[in-house]
């Protein structure tokens, strides 16, 4: 069973129409898949080339970036990205955007290279268009400002 997963895994990607869960499962029902672990499988692989997109190419810090740009860099439809997010992950894109921005904007607070810019300038950075829609989000995700953060976690 083990290699047939692994082959599975492997090959499914390249010639999808070609294997089907069923071909995991021996005739003797040790094993008992449903069908919907196919759709889960790629679910996850899915989830984590988009989290790989977002988090290792920084692609939230694009200011106007729109849920049809990731989808194309991704090779998905937006629909199905949309759809993606709103399940899988609980929220919608531009939520799912702004935390990563957040995140993004924690994660520069504290570090002692970042002191002497400006909280606006940060923001920016991060990919927010206005100072507003900075600090309504920031404050929206962390219950406090980007100063209060800073103050907060820095001692």
């Amino acid at each position: 069973m083990g290699l047939k997963f692994l082959y599975y895994v492997c090959h499914s990607a390249i010639a999808p129409k070609y294997f089907r869960v069923d071909d995991l499962v021996d005739n003797d029902d040790t094993v008992n898949l449903a069908k919907g672990d196919n759709d889960t499988i790629e679910t996850q692989l899915l989830l984590k080339e988009i989290q790989n997109k977002i988090d290792e190419e920084k692609i939230f810090t694009k200011p106007h970036l729109t849920i049809r740009e990731l989808a194309q860099e991704l090779d998905l439809s937006p629909r199905k990205l949309s759809g993606l997010i709103n399940q899988e992950m609980s929220t919608n894109f531009y939520e799912f955007i702004n935390r990563k921005r957040v995140g993004f904007v924690k994660e520069m607070l504290l570090q002692e290279e970042f002191d002497h810019f400006n909280l606006q300038s940060i923001g920016y950075d991060a990919g927010f268009n206005s100072k507003s829609a900075f600090y309504s989000t920031f404050k929206k995700f962390e219950g406090m400002t980007p100063l209060q953060y800073k103050s907060k976690h820095k001692a």
